[in-house]
């Protein structure tokens, strides 16, 4: 999947302006690239169908991605 636009809602204090936001976004951006469905395809392509499109393991290859690091709560998945 790619990132065309990325808009911040909220963006104060220092925060957004340190290394470990970059770290941060750096890690969300991985994990939505590598995000692929068909599973295993390299790709990301959408079906029009009725739940065609697999949310479900979308969000959970989305989630191991950012589990790699130890980041996210297994409460997500």
């Amino acid at each position: 999947m790619k990132i065309l636009k990325t808009e911040f809602l909220i963006k104060r204090s220092e925060f957004p302006n340190s290394k470990e936001f970059e770290t941060i976004l750096a890690e969300i951006y991985k994990a939505i690239s590598s995000i692929a469905w068909p599973l295993d395809s390299g790709k990301f392509t959408l079906y029009p169908e009725k739940q065609a499109s697999g949310v479900v393991p979308i969000k959970q290859n989305f989630i191991k991605s950012l589990g790699k690091n130890g980041d996210v709560s297994s409460s997500f998945s």
